[in-house]
């Protein structure tokens, strides 16, 4: 262990950067995000990878702890186990996309969706778009072992699946560790995965965005799945109790709501206009009954005008 005290330009919070030769935490890398949890009994902070020419990994605390110690590390499990669940579905929703000419840019794992970026020849439909999602949760459904092994970079043609050369980071490792999803897909990563697809449990894609070829889709998976129509549910007898209606006349009953609001908006926009000419009216005919009294004000005599409100 090594530690030492990170430039900071806050003088009130302290962080110490502790190298571990070896640790459970999974720093963040390949678009997963690092684990948290704690480290000789103190909550970590963040887990970066360790430097050029450092083995193992840095962990961020808020305390110093002593060189040379050995540490025990505790990984939050659950924050860990929704990554591998949102990172094997991404990996089997990006082999089966490319069956719609889709090429995978990027990929974008968040606190509350997986946003990925694709190339496309032309906008996917909504039915193209439902097989994907329909296909992603037969493999699920199929239990599909994730094995893992590690090859140097000459022998790569010896994997079978394997979606091109590597790219990016990976093209820089003479060996690498390889996932293969079985019969499905194989490629180069270090991240952290599930045993089998069957742990992902589910799949749904949420939304999506086309532009100039590019379309950038947002989905759930596993628990996250199970989250959102908790969720759901929560809102819709919600909504329910607010509208006295049954959830199959939601869109009914707000369409209906909507309606009356802009027949009442524009109702109150018509009232106004006849009430401003109302006072209008009463202005000029107190202006001219004003004008038929004269008072004398030194030797010129003048209109008697007198303004109030209605009813003063």
């Amino acid at each position: 262990v090594k530690c030492e005290l990170l430039a900071s330009e806050s003088s009130a919070v302290k962080e110490y950067a502790v190298t571990l030769r070896d640790s459970v935490l999974y720093p963040e890398g390949g678009g997963q995000p690092y684990d948290l949890g704690s480290c000789g009994g103190l909550e970590v902070q963040r887990v970066e990878a360790g430097g050029a020419g450092e083995e193992g990994v840095r962990v961020v605390l808020l305390q110093p702890v002593e060189e040379g110690a050995e540490v025990v590390c505790s990984v939050d499990w659950d924050r860990r186990y929704d990554f591998m669940q949102t990172h094997g579905s991404a990996s089997l929703f990006s082999c089966d996309v490319g069956a719609v000419s889709a090429e995978t840019v990027k990929w974008e794992l968040g606190s509350k969706t997986v946003a990925v970026d694709f190339q496309v020849p032309q906008a996917l439909t909504f039915e193209q778009l439902q097989l994907v999602e329909a296909k992603v949760n037969s493999y699920i459904r199929e239990g599909r072992t994730v094995s893992f092994g590690v090859y140097k970079k000459e022998n790569l043609s010896d994997v079978s699946l394997l979606r091109g050369a590597p790219k990016g980071a990976a093209a820089d490792f003479e060996e690498l560790r390889i996932v293969t999803i079985e019969g499905l897909d194989a490629n180069p990563c270090g991240g952290t995965h599930l045993r089998s697809t069957t742990e992902i449990q589910m799949f749904s894609i949420v939304s999506s965005e086309s532009d100039r070829g590019s379309l950038r889709l947002r989905f759930l998976a596993g628990n996250r799945v199970l989250n959102a129509l908790q969720q759901s549910f929560r809102r819709e007898q919600q909504l329910s109790a607010l509208l006295s209606a049954a959830p199959t006349d939601h869109v009914k009953v707000v369409e209906a709501l909507l309606q009356e609001k802009k027949l009442t908006t524009k109702a109150m926009k018509v009232a106004d206009e006849e009430l401003s000419v109302l006072f209008a009216t009463l202005i000029m005919q107190r202006y001219e009954a004003a004008c038929a009294s004269q008072v004398t004000v030194g030797s010129s005599s003048v209109p008697a005008v007198v303004a109030h409100r209605p009813g003063a």
